[in-house]
């Protein structure tokens, strides 16, 4: 599944090529003053890979930071 609502938000499915199922990747972006946006961004569907999905979940989460730090970084340029 993929949606974007441009400047607001963009839903796609994401896996690696060992994974046999697909997780949802949502990012939304609001506004947040005259020059500032506030990301959020929730990973999602882990819950289909039963007692492992918990480890899974936190691996990604322990990884997103630094992807939002660089984007980050990058749009600050």
């Amino acid at each position: 599944m993929t949606v974007c609502v441009v400047r607001n938000r963009i839903v796609f499915s994401w896996a690696p090529p060992v994974w046999s199922w697909a997780a949802e990747v949502e990012v939304r972006f609001t506004p947040d003053g005259d020059d500032a946006t506030t990301v959020q961004l929730e990973h999602r569907g882990f819950e289909a890979l039963g007692a492992d999905g918990q480890g899974t979940r936190d691996g990604f989460a322990n990884g997103w930071p630094a992807v939002l730090d660089a984007y980050a970084s990058h749009a600050a340029q």
